[in-house]
């Protein structure tokens, strides 16, 4: 699945309590936000512990990046970095 925009970051360390729609919440303070995806394991349904979002602008997400990296989530201390390559 590609993400919408290439304005995307990489979340990690996420707790296995994240939904997308939680993640999106939290990144929403940072812009707007045009889609986020926690990724799940085909075979369990359990979260992988990570996922993308993705911003409108440049700047948004240049601000999502050293705003919200070490930001806690739902007890967890997050990683935020820019996303690499084009398989997400």
């Amino acid at each position: 699945m590609q993400m919408w925009t290439k304005y995307k970051l990489f979340v990690g360390n996420l707790s296995w309590t994240v939904t997308s729609e939680s993640l999106a919440g939290a990144f929403r303070e940072c812009g707007d936000v045009v889609g986020a995806r926690v990724v799940f394991d085909g075979d369990t349904g359990k979260s992988r512990g990570y996922g993308f979002v993705c911003y409108s602008s440049q700047a948004e997400m240049e601000t999502a990046l050293q705003s919200l990296d070490g930001f806690e989530l739902e007890g967890r201390a997050i990683r935020v970095n820019l996303a690499q390559g084009k398989k997400y």
